[in-house]
């Protein structure tokens, strides 16, 4: 079973406070990275926020929307709504104050790492579903033979003809092996929802990000020298991100009752 990923696995937890000494240098950290706000030293209740009229800092009482559970699941809708109305959050655990998280603190490996994960349960829980749906080998490659009958443009004729040629060249090979193991996992989207299903197409760019390691959050201009990051970019990934995990407990419930909800379902 795949680890939970929870806001308190990301969070920043050595961070920089608002320091009256080094005022200054406080505003144009803020500045430079585009942060409305510091956590203050000595009160968990309350943040200096950057007043750039003024170049100087306002305190201010920390307000419930810019406060995140630590055990609250990092992929989840209401995560997204919370950095929509703030880009930095502070994160309590169990009460306490132990970190604040940026949007972009989804760039950490160990994000990418657990989107690895899911993947691969995805992929495996849609193959053992098509399985279990008395789909075989055989139906896909009739997938691709329509596939060429429907398209009306020649690379696409191409495009499914060469998935058919090189499943014929591999069969004996393939057909060894547990079925729609040789199959890429956007084939296996577009035929499980030939079928009737509804998954979400999008989640393939998300794991081609993951898979080339690409940054899950980009900077809004890598050349620039600043820490800005593109919110409509992490938008557009958490969207993605959350559309995976629901078809992953889709697929996995579907399963379950194929197989008969009274036996053990195993995805390991």
């Amino acid at each position: 079973m795949t680890k939970i990923l929870r806001i308190s696995d990301i969070e920043t937890k050595d961070m920089l406070f608002f320091d009256a000494e080094f005022k200054e240098q406080c505003f144009k950290f803020c500045l430079q990275r585009d942060i409305e706000f510091l956590p203050s030293l000595d009160d968990s209740t309350q943040m200096y926020v950057r007043d750039d009229n003024a170049r100087d800092f306002k305190v201010e009482l920390i307000s419930e929307q810019r406060k995140m559970d630590g055990f609250q699941i990092a992929f989840d809708s209401r995560v997204l709504n919370a950095f929509q109305q703030n880009h930095l959050l502070f994160v309590f655990t169990e009460g306490e104050f132990s970190g604040v998280v940026h949007f972009s603190d989804f760039n950490k490996s160990i994000v990418s790492a657990y989107l690895f994960e899911v993947f691969f349960q995805y992929e495996r829980s849609l193959r053992i579903f098509l399985h279990e749906c008395g789909l075989r080998n055989s139906d896909i490659v009739k997938f691709f033979e329509i596939k060429v009958s429907q398209a009306k443009k020649e690379s696409s004729r191409d495009f499914y003809q060469r998935k058919i040629d090189g499943y014929l060249i591999k069969k004996a090979e393939i057909d060894k092996l547990p079925q729609f193991q040789s199959f890429y996992l956007d084939d296996l989207i577009s035929f499980a929802n030939a079928q009737g299903n509804n998954l979400n197409i999008d989640v393939i760019e998300l794991r081609n990000m993951i898979m080339h390691a690409h940054e899950l959050v980009n900077m809004e201009n890598w050349s620039a020298d600043n820490f800005i990051f593109d919110f409509a970019a992490f938008e557009k990934f958490f969207t993605r991100a959350i559309a995976l995990h629901h078809d992953y407990r889709k697929l996995k419930n579907k399963v379950a009752f194929l197989q008969g909800s009274d036996k053990t379902v195993s995805f390991e």
